[in-house]
């Protein structure tokens, strides 16, 4: 069953692009501005989520690396304080 209806839709596919390919009319229009604007700012929406992730992978981890050093240090000098008095 799942078989015929897989031939099937592949002799579909076939014809339609068949169809599609040979017999479509050439079309001469201008579309104009209107969808290139929301394109561009699709382009920098991405732009910005891509940095922003990357300076995510980026700057998180050394930011955990950072604060575990101070936090190093500041256990050192109470540790310090502590045998002093």
């Amino acid at each position: 069953m799942i078989v015929r209806k897989l031939i099937f839709l592949n002799k579909f596919l076939l014809i339609t692009s068949f169809f599609i390919f040979f017999f479509n009319n050439v079309s001469y229009s201008y579309i104009g501005l209107g969808p290139l604007i929301p394109i561009l700012g699709n382009i920098i929406v991405w732009i910005f989520v891509a940095l922003i992730t990357i300076l995510g992978f980026v700057v998180y981890p050394a930011k955990k690396i950072l604060d575990k050093i101070k936090n190093k240090k500041k256990r050192r000098k109470q540790e310090k304080k502590a045998t002093r008095h």
